[in-house]
């Protein structure tokens, strides 16, 4: 009975945390990115090993110019869908792409360019070179190269 009564309670967390996920998702297409930081640091709490949540929580730091709090969340993002999905997968490769964004932005290019090399393969694997996501990590890896 014990078992059954702390499923029931972590499926009503699960679905508190999706609750607060969404609301962040209204916020941050809003441009509301200090209260989206707060919904998803909040949904975060309640399911912590949700690699969305953490992808989420980077890129509202990345958009408030907090470029290392952005960097350490894309990484435990990182970490997260490699162990579930495997390091040839689009969303390692999304990872990858965003924590180049946070290294970039930090100002260290080399390690930023390091990252989109890994990404890049990814995306052009699955996505084909002319897609938009892909030609976006093009451009991320050109930039970053430049300012080197």
């Amino acid at each position: 009975m014990y078992e059954n009564q702390r499923k029931k309670e972590k499926v009503k967390r699960e679905e508190y945390a999706e609750t607060a996920y969404n609301l962040g998702n209204v916020y941050f297409l809003q441009l509301k990115y200090k209260e989206a930081l707060d919904s998803y640091l909040e949904a975060d709490r309640l399911d912590p090993g949700n690699a969305e949540y953490k992808n989420s929580i980077g890129l509202c730091h990345l958009e408030l110019g907090n470029y290392q709090p952005a960097g350490e969340y894309f990484a435990t993002c990182l970490e997260l869908n490699r162990k579930a999905c495997g390091d040839g997968h689009g969303k390692v490769a999304t990872s990858w792409n965003n924590l180049g964004l946070a290294y970039d932005s930090l100002g260290r290019c080399e390690m930023a360019i390091q990252y989109f090399k890994k990404a890049l393969p990814i995306f052009e694997k699955f996505l084909g070179k002319e897609h938009p996501s892909t030609k976006t990590v093009q451009e991320n890896l050109e930039m970053a190269r430049k300012r080197r």
